[in-house]
């Protein structure tokens, strides 16, 4: 790999982390956490809300659904 790539990937990395953050704590509402695992209105309200700050890096539809429906099932069904 080319190193003058490298700030661009610790970047890139740096606000996909960031975001992560501020999606599934700072904008998680005490229903959402109190209720993501026993209710799937929960678990959808709480995924498309960690989800939306992920449009920032302008991820193509694909790459955001599956930010959205992993984050879904995992929040679901853990």
């Amino acid at each position: 790999m080319d190193n003058r790539l490298f700030p661009l990937y610790n970047i890139s990395s740096m606000a996909q982390l960031l975001l992560h953050l501020i999606g599934d704590y700072l904008l998680q509402s005490g229903w959402m956490a109190a209720n993501k695992a026993k209710c799937h209105v929960a678990a959808f309200v709480h995924a498309l809300v960690y989800s939306l700050p992920f449009l920032f890096l302008r991820p193509s539809l694909n790459a955001w659904l599956v930010i959205f429906v992993t984050h879904f099932f995992i929040d679901r069904y853990s």
